[in-house]
């Protein structure tokens, strides 16, 4: 008997997002960066993942979950940039400069580079402090993303390598009927937090009252069980990915 698939509304608005189809839009978007990354992660050159929090949050755990099949890997994460005024991003910045120059950071990656995850990039804004910090460090990097923003403004990938002075991976779907966006973009539950323009991103648990006033559906109960689901399918999403690469049984 086929279990039965979990559907909720993020916003009140919404008809209802199915937790499954997000994330195998997710794994579809990733599958072909995971290939274009399996000779180094083989070699063992990957030593850490950087997710983008709160979006990043879930195409980084399943790069993390897939990899770790192979070898293990540092995950830790980071709110994005993107809307941060000059002091907070140099303030930001000074913390990832120390945090990745501390002795135990160069220890566990030694010459390994770090992988930076976003689910979307435009400008690169977002990543742009702490692929500024890594390349003060001396510390290789790369920076991920599930796609490009569908707008006019948003930069092309050659450009935003060039910007961002890092090798660009962005993810491609495999039918050209699926939309531009991935479908984790704005799932502020499936992350567990929502993005905050500060240092720390914000947890969604708020009571139902202070949601329904904001336009949102959740409650906390909602929010709960829709972050357990999700974590348990990166789970079983990532052991596909690993057989698919032979790196599991």
């Amino acid at each position: 008997m086929e279990k039965p698939r979990m559907i909720y509304r993020e916003q009140l608005h919404e008809s209802g997002t199915d937790v499954e189809a997000v994330l195998d839009d997710v794994v579809r978007r990733l599958r072909p960066i995971i290939g274009r990354l399996r000779e180094s992660v083989e070699q063992q050159r990957v030593g850490m993942i950087v997710g983008i929090d709160a979006s990043g949050r879930i195409p980084a755990l399943l790069l993390a979950r897939t990899i770790e099949y192979r070898t293990p890997i540092a995950i830790r994460f980071v709110a994005g940039a993107g809307q941060v005024d000059d002091d907070q991003y140099d303030a930001r910045q000074q913390a990832l400069v120390q945090y990745f120059s501390s002795p135990a950071c160069i220890t566990a990656l030694g010459e390994r580079e770090v992988l930076v995850v976003d689910d979307i990039i435009a400008s690169g804004a977002s990543v742009k402090p702490i692929v500024e910090a890594l390349h003060i460090v001396g510390i290789p990097c790369r920076v991920i993303a599930l796609a490009v923003e569908d707008s006019e403004t948003a930069l092309s990938p050659d450009q935003l390598a060039t910007v961002l002075q890092a090798p660009i991976e962005i993810g491609r779907a495999n039918s050209l009927g699926d939309p531009a966006y991935p479908k984790i973009y704005g799932r502020h539950q499936m992350a567990g937090v929502k993005k905050g323009v500060g240092v720390h991103s914000s947890s969604i648990a708020i009571t139902a009252a202070a949601a329904h006033a904001k336009g949102f559906a959740y409650s906390e109960e909602q929010s709960e069980e829709v972050l357990r689901y999700t974590r348990q399918l990166i789970d079983e999403k990532a052991l596909l990915l690993a057989r698919e690469l032979g790196w599991a049984s």
